[in-house]
């Protein structure tokens, strides 16, 4: 079954999409989320109180997520105006297309979501 992970708050979409592993005990695959979301969320702080450009910490961001949940191809968006998405940060599509494209609200799978959330 294909999941979708998306988190939509102050102006960023971040999309991903991941196939879940094989079915595991629910205890064991509890701790191991567990686990996984506790190291997630220290290398995103790490990454966002680090030295860099923007563009180079919202990339690692987006690496990080993209890792963590053991997808090839996820995006951040952030709002361009209030209709409006930007892809920002990418992993897995050309890099060409970062800050080139952009979606009105409903436009793809997706972003239909922005427009409730």
């Amino acid at each position: 079954m294909l999941t979708n992970l998306r988190f939509l708050s102050a102006g960023c979409d971040l999309n991903f999409h991941h196939c879940p592993s094989p079915a595991r005990p629910a205890d064991r695959r509890s701790d191991a989320r567990t686990h996984g979301n506790r190291k997630l969320l220290l290398r995103l702080r790490d990454t966002l109180a680090g030295r860099g450009q923007g563009q180079e910490r919202f990339d690692r961001i987006t690496y990080l997520i993209a890792e963590s949940i053991g997808i090839e191809v996820g995006s951040n968006c952030l709002f361009h105006d209030p209709e409006t998405l930007e892809l920002c940060a990418a992993e897995g599509l050309r890099r060409g297309a970062v800050h080139k494209i952009r979606m009105k609200l409903g436009e793809g799978l997706v972003r239909r979501g922005a427009r409730t959330a």
